[in-house]
C-alpha cells in the first residue's frame, strides 16, 4: 500500500549475499492468474552474485 493506501504492484524483488544483491524483475500482467517463477541464484567470488531464470 502506498500514502494514500492504493494498492502498489510488485515489479521486482532483490537476492542479496553479505556482500552483493541482484535485483530480479517479475513479469508485468494484468489478471487473477498466478504466475510460476523460477530463479537460480549463486556466488561467485570473482563476479559477486548471479541470478538467472530457469524452466522448472
Amino acid at each position: 500500500m502506498n500514502a494514500t493506501d492504493d494498492r502498489m504492484p510488485v515489479e521486482a524483488i532483490w537476492c542479496a549475499s553479505d556482500t552483493a544483491r541482484a535485483r530480479l524483475d517479475l513479469p508485468m500482467k494484468t489478471g487473477e492468474t498466478a504466475a510460476a517463477l523460477h530463479f537460480s541464484c549463486k556466488t561467485e567470488e570473482d563476479s559477486g552474485l548471479s541470478c538467472i531464470t530457469t524452466d522448472g
